[in-house]
């Protein structure tokens, strides 16, 4: 009988391990990349996810996108988006369990050039 407590245990303690260690979620989000004005951004590199399991994908011609990344429930996940001449106007972070169900809306901010 205490064996089987044992095995039982051992068991449970190997689902919770697993279960904190591996992706075991899946979030997508859509959305559109623009620059003051509403000028849509096209092909700036959209990523997506937590800490080491990002996905990357581009922007279209009319500056949405969707993309989908694996990750632990709890985990912060962050919306990132990158173009030569550019910068974001605010960081997009949010957890796991709480992704936003509405296309996200991202403004970038051109950079000024440095002249020496």
């Amino acid at each position: 009988m205490r064996r089987i407590h044992f095995q039982i245990l051992a068991i449970a303690l190997a689902a919770l391990f697993l279960t904190a260690c591996f992706p075991t979620s899946s979030t997508t989000v859509s959305g559109r990349v623009t620059e003051y004005g509403k000028k849509p951004v096209a092909d700036a590199e959209v990523s997506f996810g937590g800490t080491g399991m990002e996905t990357v994908t581009k922007t279209d011609a009319d500056g949405k996108f969707t993309v989908s990344a694996r990750h632990r429930p709890t985990q912060m996940l962050r919306l990132n988006v990158k173009k030569q001449g550019f910068v974001m106007k605010e960081k997009q972070e949010f957890p796991g369990f709480a992704a936003p169900d509405k296309p996200v809306e991202i403004e970038l901010m051109q950079t000024i050039p440095r002249t020496r």
